[in-house]
């Protein structure tokens, strides 16, 4: 049984940097960090639920930066509208 460990910034590293005949002795799965021996030579994930994992992981981190870039913009918005409205309280721009 594999211990799954979803925090190993060296595993994609490592998947980086090894090919061809290295990589089927070096192999592990970009998820958990188990080792990928006996799977197809291209094999990225240990598993199914691995292999979710991480894609859903991605997409929670493109999301997050998505949302977080949303609340900047209307944070911005909200300046230039707070701003447009002072000037115009002030008697326009002339």
């Amino acid at each position: 049984m594999t211990t799954e460990n979803h925090n190993q910034p060296d595993v994609q590293l490592l998947q980086n940097v090894t090919s061809g005949a290295e990589r089927s002795d070096l192999a592990l799965c970009l998820e958990c960090g188990a080792d990928l021996t006996g799977k197809r030579d291209d094999a990225k994930f240990c598993s199914d639920r691995c292999r979710t994992n991480h894609r859903r992981d991605q997409q929670n981190k493109r999301a997050s930066g998505l949302i977080s870039s949303l609340e900047d913009l209307a944070t911005h918005l909200t300046q230039i509208v707070s701003t447009l409205k002072t000037v115009i309280e002030k008697g326009g721009l002339s």
